[in-house]
């Protein structure tokens, strides 16, 4: 009954942002996110973005995503030649999920609908170590159609942990 909520409290959050570019509206867009892994390939990826006034369609994404690691980058050991993961990390990624889409300007369009829940499929790369990593995604809408890229950073802060022991305190 202990070992469930030891290991559930190591788990590791990482936050970070993106630019978007949606090809279907010729939009761009900025997001915010979170990425929490809860296994060793699994994560979920809450996440939100906005594409602002100046683009054709004025919209916003709420939404989460889990990404599946299918291929991370590993380096042997030099002494017991067994794999290990590296510390600069190649790792592609499928990631399926939903959002709920509010569209601002929908008036102003015959097929506008200002409120829809939108399923989203896709694949990413990333690159870095685990305190910063840079990312790339290619999504897709799967409700109106539209192919998104997305790049962004996602950063995992160290935690500062003081040194209680008084023998190394000087």
């Amino acid at each position: 009954m202990f070992l469930p909520a030891l290991a559930w409290g190591q788990k590791k959050w990482s936050y970070g942002g993106n630019v978007d570019y949606n090809f279907s509206t010729n939009g761009s867009g900025i997001g915010a996110r979170g990425s929490y892994k809860f296994a060793d390939r699994f994560s979920l990826n809450p996440q939100i973005q906005y594409f602002p006034f100046f683009n054709s369609i004025h919209e916003t994404y709420l939404g989460t995503n889990v990404h599946y690691s299918f291929i991370k980058s590993e380096s042997e050991h030099p002494d017991t030649h067994v794999n290990k993961p590296s510390d600069t990390k190649l790792e592609w990624y499928a990631l399926a999920g939903g959002a709920f889409n509010y569209w601002f300007n929908a008036s102003a369009f015959p097929l506008g609908n200002r409120n829809s829940i939108v399923p989203v499929v896709g694949l990413g790369l990333a690159k870095g170590k685990p305190d910063k990593r840079y990312f790339i995604e290619a999504k897709y809408n799967i409700l109106w159609k539209e192919p998104i890229v997305s790049i962004g950073l996602m950063l995992s802060p160290k935690k500062a942990v003081k040194n209680t022991n008084p023998c190394f305190n000087n």
